[in-house]
């Protein structure tokens, strides 16, 4: 999957890696700003992919994470 989103001009903005889980939350932007987010959360037992399609206001970024439960720092 990363492999894919990378080639379709995705860049990964976080990743964390501990013992058996791995985080990769990707961005894709043009120049009218940020156009998509993908968050991909793989352990032992599961895979969650979200992917969200359509212009962002970066700013607004923190709101939807934490509606998301995912806590990466942002704000």
């Amino acid at each position: 999957v990363r492999g894919f989103l990378e080639e379709d001009n995705w860049e990964a903005v976080v990743q964390v890696k501990e013992a058996n889980e791995e985080v990769q939350i990707f961005m894709k932007a043009d120049e009218e700003g940020m156009q998509g987010l993908t968050i991909l959360a793989v352990d032992e037992e599961e895979a969650v992919f979200l992917n969200i399609l359509g212009e962002m206001d970066p700013a607004k970024l923190g709101q939807v994470m934490s509606q998301l439960n995912v806590d990466v720092g942002l704000e």
